[in-house]
């Protein structure tokens, strides 16, 4: 018996169908016009995989590469300044958080469009692709909230990890929902974050990470504004009704 399967999404929010699809689109249809054409070996997402380890070149091995970037950015800082690290992150690095988060988004929405063009999309590479996703929370998360660095416009290591497993939830009730619906309803505020979150690195690298330690009212941090609006995307309703 033949298997046919068929990635069924609904992305309603007016930035998605207005900015990041048309963008997408016209990322796909550039490869096209230049021939460019990707690995297609067991499946685009597999070769996510196979490539970090490989080397071989491929669309969603450059969002591992970042995610791995970031970290190893982090741990060299740290083995090289050890517990004596007081200075800030250097500028720089925030420039280049910037630069990864918004061509990892890129390449999040491209490759699935890439895939069906090939007539290689499949469950699959679904399954590595939304793997690799949940997977990324975490560097996202931790990326974030470094730009307060330490001491009392930071949050604790359990708050932190607090932050982590909200972000982790709403991705876990998403993918729920799709379980059971068939459908898959990708919230509104992914491609917001998404673009924020680069905005605010650019504007970082420009200021300072010093520039976002401070109160923003009596005794809320910056970072705390951060943390209630990291728990509000769970608490709300993320799925807005589809018109």
């Amino acid at each position: 018996m033949k298997f046919h399967f068929q990635y069924c999404s609904i992305d309603s929010s007016p930035l998605s169908k207005y900015v990041s699809h048309p963008f997408w689109n016209w990322i796909v249809q550039l490869t096209v016009s230049y021939n460019v054409e990707f690995d297609v070996m067991i499946g685009i997402s597999i070769l996510t995989v196979l490539s970090d380890l490989a080397g071989t070149k491929c669309i969603n091995a450059d969002r591992i590469h970042i995610c791995y970037a970031r970290i190893f950015g982090r741990l060299v800082l740290r083995l090289l300044c050890g517990s004596q690290f007081k200075r800030s992150i250097p500028d720089w690095i925030w420039l280049l958080c910037s630069i990864c988060t918004f061509l990892g988004h890129v390449l999040d929405g491209t490759d699935g469009k890439q895939a069906r063009r090939m007539g290689v999309s499949g469950p699959t590479g679904e399954l590595f692709d939304h793997g690799l996703d949940s997977w990324s929370t975490v560097p996202l998360t931790l990326t974030v909230f470094s730009i307060f660095g330490q001491g009392e416009f930071s949050l604790s290591p359990v708050r932190l990890l607090l932050v982590l497993i909200s972000v982790q939830a709403v991705f876990i009730v998403s993918h729920w929902e799709k379980y059971n619906t068939g459908i898959l309803y990708l919230p509104w505020n992914y491609d917001l974050s998404q673009y924020g979150l680069t905005l605010f690195y650019l504007f970082a690298f420009f200021k300072g990470d010093d520039y976002f330690k401070f109160y923003v009212f009596g005794g809320f941090t910056m970072a705390l504004c951060f943390e209630f609006s990291f728990y509000g995307q769970f608490f709300i309703c993320i799925s807005f009704w589809i018109v």
